[in-house]
């Protein structure tokens, strides 16, 4: 089964990545690591590093931002998803996300105005970015597996729709295209965070 998988992949020019294959499964990789052109990972950790570098090097660039937020709105429009979504109303001062919660969901915000903020461990807040409309929340957290890095807190009025992430994948026998394009439009939001950060961290001399 392995060696069909590579064999199509590499066919079809798609970059696979092996993680998690307990000590029984482990040999038969090893048998093919000449024919093996996919990286293999010990954790999910690992593994996801590589595909946000790789967005960096080849999604990032070119991505035009009011088009991709026009694309998640309309995916987000399709029947199949509607009853994994909830619209959000916030008033300034209500916290969207807490620092150090668990990741499960990500919201697109669509109209008004957010903050983030972090909590240093003397407990004194800080302000440090606007979010502005049109952006995915909370979807660096939710793929891997950790708590919420900052706070969000609304500057004033907002809305944002937040999808249900832990159950999204039963849309899959409804409508898997439109949760194929879901993922892949989070991927390329992610894409172009990544070289947004990677581009300051340049401006900055790291």
């Amino acid at each position: 089964m392995l060696q069909r998988v590579v064999a199509d992949c590499d066919t079809k020019q798609v970059s696979i990545l092996i993680l998690g294959l307990d000590r029984l499964a482990a040999s038969e990789p090893a048998k093919l690591s000449k024919q093996l052109t996919a990286p293999r990972y010990t954790s999910l950790h690992q593994a996801l590093e590589h595909v946000e570098n790789a967005m960096i090097s080849e999604g990032g660039e070119g991505i035009d931002e009011h088009h991709l937020s026009t694309e998640i709105h309309e995916v987000l429009s399709s029947q199949a998803l509607q009853e994994y979504l909830t619209e959000v109303s916030l008033e300034a001062g209500d916290i969207l996300i807490e620092q150090g919660a668990k990741s499960e969901e990500i919201y697109f915000f669509t109209v008004g105005k957010l903050l983030v903020s972090i909590t240093k461990p003397d407990g004194v807040s800080k302000t440090v970015a606007k979010i502005k409309a049109g952006s995915l929340i909370g979807e660096f957290a939710h793929y891997r597996g950790q708590t919420r890095s900052a706070n969000i807190i609304a500057q004033g009025s907002a809305q944002l729709i937040r999808l249900d992430m832990k159950r999204i994948a039963e849309a899959d026998q409804k409508d898997l295209r439109a949760t194929v394009k879901l993922h892949k439009l989070i991927a390329r939001h992610m894409a172009r965070r990544l070289t947004e950060t990677t581009a300051l961290l340049r401006e900055l001399g790291y």
